[in-house]
Order: structure tokens, then sequence, then C-alpha cells
């Protein structure tokens, strides 16, 4: 249900296929699923009418998934239909998106009970690797010890709302920010380290209440300051154990992947 509540909310933002539209220059990179996307001609093919249809597919067997647990067609035709909407979307903002919740999470439940566990752990896994490969890219990058990171980050994500003068609480903050450069130097550095916390998954689970705290702290420092909204990677959090602890609680949890 959550994943649908997510799609409604790409769709009244104007993020479906059939509401992004067509980039005539598609990124592709050096990406083997890229280019084998065009060879394939999926991005001309999912376009206009049948794009819409897509869409509509998209979110019916989301939600067909969540009403009928015991049945796993739907999830397969979902995971299929998300996993081109993740490559075409990528490809049509020109980027390379690591907003990969959605399309981890949805895997598992392709499979029965055995099965399931073995993948869920492995989203578990993908988690960390996500978080803590990022807080060990910006220091290779020597992102850790660059005195205007955040700032130049801020700006970038902010300088229309700012240029515009709107008075707003968050506004009077990064503008008190970028003229203290030593406060978000320090904040960049302390949103590193969060992410670098995120080696202790690895090792143990007993270290999983202290990594959703850090993971919720990274994702409001994230929103708060840049505006960078990843709503998606924040069903990972569904994978750690004081959640699953959680959910296990609730009454029919244990039906559902019977």
């Amino acid at each position: 249900m959550l994943v649908f509540a997510i799609l409604l909310y790409k769709c009244f933002s104007g993020l479906l296929v059939h509401q992004i539209g067509e980039n005539p220059i598609l990124y592709q990179e050096v990406d083997i699923v890229y280019w084998l996307f065009m060879i394939a001609g999926i991005p001309d093919f999912i376009s206009g009418n049948v794009a819409l249809s897509f869409d509509i597919l998209l979110l019916t067997t989301s939600l067909i998934s969540f009403t009928f647990p015991r049945q796993n067609i739907s999830t397969v035709i979902f995971c299929v239909c998300y996993f081109i909407y993740f490559i075409l979307f990528n490809m049509t903002a020109g980027h390379h998106f690591n907003n990969v919740g959605i399309l981890i999470l949805s895997f598992p439940f392709i499979f029965k009970t055995l099965e399931f566990g073995f993948c869920w752990k492995f989203a578990r896994f993908t988690f960390m690797f996500i978080m803590f490969s990022a807080g060990v890219w910006k220091i290779v990058r020597g992102n850790f010890s660059h005195p205007h990171q955040l700032a130049m980050i801020i700006l970038n994500n902010k300088v229309s709302s700012l240029a515009m003068g709107e008075k707003t609480i968050q506004n009077n903050v990064i503008r008190w920010l970028i003229q203290h450069p030593f406060w978000p130097q320090l904040v960049w550095d302390i949103l590193i380290i969060l992410e670098l916390s995120f080696v202790w998954g690895f090792f143990t689970l007993k270290k999983d209440g202290f990594l959703m705290v850090n993971y919720l702290l990274f994702f409001a420092g994230g929103l708060l300051l840049t505006g960078i909204f990843n709503i998606e990677n924040f069903l990972f959090l569904l994978t750690l154990l004081p959640v699953l602890r959680f959910i296990a609680k609730r009454p029919g949890f244990n039906a559902v992947k019977a």
C-alpha cells in the first residue's frame, strides 16, 4: 500500500511515464541497460497512449498485489513494469538516480516464505551498501574536506527561492548558514559520518535501532536544507530489526507470506 501511495504522489507530481514527456536526447552514458533499451526501441514504443496504459498497469498491479497478497502474478508484472519505469525516468531525466527502494523491496514479494527471507536480507544489505558507499565516495572525491560543498548544494537547489526573497524559516536558516561557512561544512561532515555508520549493518543486527535513528537524521537534514525528498529509499527502514519486530506484532502478519 505504501508503494501505491508513492506512485499516486508521483502521478499528482507529474512524474509518471505519460506525464514526463519525451526527451529528444535520452541519457545513455556507458550503461549496458540503457543501450539495450535504446536498441530494443522501448522508449519509442512506450509513448503516447501506450505510456498512459503502461502507467495504469503500474498503478493497478501495485494495488492488486496489496489486496491479494497470496498470489504473485500481479507482483511479477509490477516488478517488470516498475523496472521499465525506473529506467525510462532516469533516461528522460538525464541522470542515474539511487532511488531504488521500490525497485529492490518489491522483488522479494515474488517468492514464497523461504526465498522471501533471503531476498529481504539482500534488500537490507543493499540499503547498507548504498549508504556506506555514498559516504566513502564523498571522502574519496574530497568532499569531506571541501569547505563549501553543502553551501553550494543548498544554493543550487534553493537559488530561485532565495532570489525571490521568500521569507520562510527554512530560507532564513539557509541564509544564516551561507553567511557562516563553518556550520554548513560541519553539518555536511556529520551527514557523511551518518552514512559511514551504516558499515555496522554488515556485521550485526544489534545496531539497527542506532542506524534507523541515523537515517532519520540524514533524511531530515537532506530534506530541510537541500529539499531532497527521497521517499522511495525511506522504505528501506522496513528491513531494519526494530521495524520488523513492530510489524511482526501486527495481526495477520504471518499470513502475508504463508
